[in-house]
């Protein structure tokens, strides 16, 4: 499996199939895997144990539209340690899908050197989509003039 930049670089909980790409890819966490349609303009398919329980989430994602199953999944963006430390070692491992609200409040109870906060479907993917969606474009160059449409 490739392990796409920012993304993992080894096996984890969080699994991204791209349609027309037969492989698929590790995500280093829940906001990473939800950036990489946009990031790849291709629709993904997100598959990720819920810490602890193991129960598979499943996301469909195709730019800023996706499906969540099951439909109550949320996002639990949390981090622990040094906050000197890079921030994807204290945050990657800490950002996860749970299939409730209620299973992501469990789990932060039995976590407590983890601090963080829930995020709604939409707003977990606009994270995302602001964070990668843009990564893998060509930056325009330095003084290129922007086409304007001639009436």
């Amino acid at each position: 499996m490739p392990y796409l930049l920012p993304h993992a670089r080894a096996p984890c909980d969080r699994v991204c199939t791209v349609r027309h790409i037969s492989e698929a890819a590790y995500a280093m966490c829940a906001i990473d895997a939800l950036g990489m349609s946009a990031m790849l303009s291709h629709p993904v398919t997100i598959t990720a144990a819920e810490p602890d329980t193991g129960r598979i989430i499943t996301i469909h994602a195709d730019g800023s539209q996706a499906r969540w199953h099951p439909r109550t999944t949320v996002v639990l963006a949390g981090s622990a340690g040094d906050a000197c430390r890079p921030s994807a070692e204290r945050s990657c491992g800490y950002i996860n899908f749970f299939a409730s609200r209620r299973a992501a409040r469990a789990w932060a109870r039995r976590h407590p050197e983890v601090t963080g906060r829930l995020l709604t479907q939409d707003g977990a993917l606009g994270i995302g989509i602001a964070e990668f969606g843009t990564l893998l474009q060509t930056p325009p160059r330095p003084g290129a003039q922007l086409a304007t449409r001639q009436e």
